[in-house]
């Protein structure tokens, strides 16, 4: 059973009751969504064709991790025919994530401190519910 204290869950403020939108409000959902039984080469070709440097590795609406073009690099002499996403993601329980209910506000603030451009919103259950970038929140700050 996966110890759920070891992942990253960043606490940011609620924006329940706050006038403040929340993470679910904006989340858009991933370019591309994967099974962790997905073949690597399929994978790859599929967010080629996207142009999607981030997919959701999911069963059903729970997510299990996120594959990133970085992550193909794992591969080393593996032949990415015949190795699954699931060996090479990067776990929940290693990601950094935040709540729905998450503030958009706070959620920026923990995207520019991290580097990271984008990050998974998900629940208490591990559904996925998508993905915030800051993209549009740098943008529009000039």
């Amino acid at each position: 059973m996966e110890n759920k204290k070891s992942r990253k869950l960043v606490t940011v403020p609620s924006a329940q009751n706050s006038g403040m939108q929340s993470c679910a409000d904006v989340a858009g959902p991933p370019p591309c969504t994967f099974e962790p039984d997905t073949m690597c080469s399929d994978a790859l070709a599929t967010m080629a064709s996207w142009d999607a440097d981030t997919a959701a590795v999911c069963v059903g609406k729970r997510l299990f991790g996120v594959l990133t073009l970085s992550d193909f690099r794992k591969l080393h002499s593996r032949p990415a025919n015949g190795t699954y996403v699931l060996s090479i993601m990067t776990p929940l329980r290693h990601l950094v994530h935040v709540l729905p209910s998450a503030s958009v506000a706070a959620a920026m603030s923990t995207l520019l401190e991290s580097g990271h451009e984008q990050l998974p919103v998900v629940d208490g259950c591990d559904h996925l519910v998508g993905f915030i970038s800051r993209w549009p929140y740098v943008a529009r700050r000039g």
